[in-house]
């Protein structure tokens, strides 16, 4: 009779400089598509933070486990806090039934409380189930996935696997001529729109005057757009700044994605005042109008339901795609208003809270 070699304790550690070679062959191995150690690094250690954002565990002197999340400075009301997003959860496949996230996570998030960390928050997939709970993660809003065709031709023809109806270019034209109108039945006199390359003061001038009319809202200052934007080493951004009489109203960031013979644009943040129905139009124009002469085939936005950009964004065309994610949140500050927190009307939150886009 054979007997089976007792596997190695696996213990928890603080990441430690150098772990991001093995921390992204590990993510490769779980999510199936690659990461590179700079985009590693410039998710989760871009910020200076007050306490280690990145959790290991490992077995055998390898890491099998990463708990980690963003830094983020958030407005809640009248402070800014610290607070956490939590990303890129993994297991390796060879321990996933050792409940590791259940076991090490409570422990994390003590250490976090106790060092001042506000809240954690997040958009976890179908597979924590009920570890939502036991985490003390609580429910806040939906995240949609919203889709704008620009040339439905296009996708007819893939689906229906008949090459000439992409030919068929009047039915976009048309489609988004009337969308369009819709969006220029507004008063968008004044309003301009141009291309940027870096964050300048501006942005810092748009944040303060716009983040009084949101209650709760990431920091979306110049070094926030600078950071999110403008530094990824994985996705070409591009940053549209809306101005009114001279002073920003406004911006919207985007990418176009390409893959085969497909192009999409995804929309990760439209930044405004809430109800700033013109600014939001410019920009959405202005993005239209660079997208479809991209050839690009449909836009892409998350948002979430019940506010004023997910109301805008449906006006404008955009219908709901497939999925939907919770965003769910575990409070540490006392002070924290989990009533103004479970309000979708009471933030602005958007596609660049996340990491999917």
């Amino acid at each position: 009779m054979s007997v089976g070699v007792q596997a190695s304790p696996i213990t928890v550690r603080a990441y430690r400089p150098g772990d991001e070679t093995e921390l992204v062959a590990l993510f490769a191995r779980v999510f199936g598509k690659p990461i590179s150690e700079a985009h590693w690094r410039w998710k989760l250690k871009a910020h200076r933070c007050p306490v280690e954002n990145v959790w290991l565990a490992e077995q055998d002197g390898r890491i099998v486990f990463q708990y980690a999340a963003i830094p983020v400075r958030v407005k809640a009301r009248d402070r800014v806090v610290t607070g956490f997003i939590s990303v890129d959860t993994m297991v390796a496949p060879e321990v996933q039934k050792q409940s590791l996230l259940t076991r090490f996570a409570p422990g994390i998030y003590e250490h976090w409380k106790a060092e001042g960390i506000a809240f954690v928050c997040g958009s976890p997939n179908e597979r924590w189930g009920s570890m939502l709970r036991t985490l003390g993660l609580v429910r806040l809003f939906d995240l949609d996935w919203l889709i704008r065709p620009l040339a439905p031709e296009k996708t007819l023809a893939r689906r229906l696997r008949l090459p000439f109806l992409s030919r068929l270019s009047l039915v976009g034209a048309v489609t988004n001529a009337f969308f369009n109108r819709g969006l220029r039945d507004g008063n968008l006199f004044g309003v301009s729109t141009r291309e940027v390359t870096s964050a300048d003061g501006a942005f810092d001038r748009l944040w303060g005057s716009v983040s009084p009319r949101y209650v709760t809202s990431l920091v979306r200052d110049a070094a926030f757009v600078t950071w999110r934007f403008f530094d990824s080493p994985s996705c070409s951004y591009r940053v549209l700044l809306a101005e009114r009489d001279g002073e920003p109203a406004g911006y919207l960031a985007f990418w176009i994605k390409e893959r085969a013979d497909v192009r999409d644009a995804y929309l990760v943040e439209l930044f405004c005042a809430p109800d700033d129905r013109a600014t939001a139009a410019a920009l959405l124009l202005r993005v239209v109008a660079i997208a479809r002469e991209a050839r690009v085939e449909k836009l892409l936005a998350l948002s979430v339901p019940e506010t004023f950009l997910h109301e805008f964004f449906h006006h404008a065309g955009f219908r709901k795609g497939p999925g939907r994610w919770n965003v769910v949140l575990s409070p540490f500050d006392a002070g924290l208003a989990m009533n103004d927190l479970s309000q979708p009307r009471s933030w602005y939150y958007a596609g660049a809270d996340t990491d999917y886009a």
